[in-house]
């Protein structure tokens, strides 16, 4: 299984730019939407450029894939884990299930596709109500998970669209981005 390195300041942009977009849209901001909307992008980031956008685990749970550390930052601000209390208090904050952005997203760790594809994952799943999202994040990779598992990042790329080949590059880039953690 692959294995990618979890990029903080990444996963913070990311959660804050979907979660503002969200709302100056007129939509929910709940948890459910904005870590759907983020697994649909890196589904197809993974599929286009064999590498996820903030390197976070996706665990399948019942409702659909959940990124695991994002989900404990959030869960940090709710006081319920303290793994990123000191760093992510400040930047949002949660009214119940609502993730409300405290600090504007740092654009500049967003790179240029990683902004495409939440984009367009915006655009075709902001509107999707819960159950719809449920069902749509339940497709093979999911499914082929055991339920509190991590996903495999190979997975997720066939279920975005990747030709097979495109696992072995998702396996070289996970070996060198691991490469000097070795010596």
């Amino acid at each position: 299984m692959t294995d990618f390195k979890f990029n903080k300041n990444k996963a913070i942009a990311s959660l804050l730019y979907i979660a503002k977009k969200l709302s100056e849209d007129g939509f929910k901001t709940d948890m459910h939407a904005v870590f759907k909307i983020l697994y649909f992008a890196e589904k197809m980031h993974l599929a286009t450029y064999a590498r996820p956008i903030a390197g976070d685990d996706y665990i399948a749970m019942q409702y659909g894939p959940v990124p695991s550390k994002i989900y404990d930052m959030v869960k940090a601000v709710r006081e319920e884990n303290w793994f990123f209390h000191q760093d992510i208090k400040g930047v949002f904050k949660m009214d119940g299930l609502e993730i409300i952005p405290i600090e504007n997203p740092d654009m500049d760790e967003l790179s240029e596709s990683d902004l495409f594809f939440i984009d367009q994952s915006l655009k075709e799943n902001k509107c999707l109500p819960f159950d719809e999202r449920t069902i749509k994040s339940h497709g093979s990779a999911w499914a082929n998970t055991p339920e509190h598992s991590k996903m495999d990042f190979c997975d997720m790329a066939k279920e975005g669209g990747a030709p097979p080949e495109m696992c072995d590059i998702i396996r070289l880039n996970s070996e060198n981005e691991h490469f000097f953690d070795y010596l």
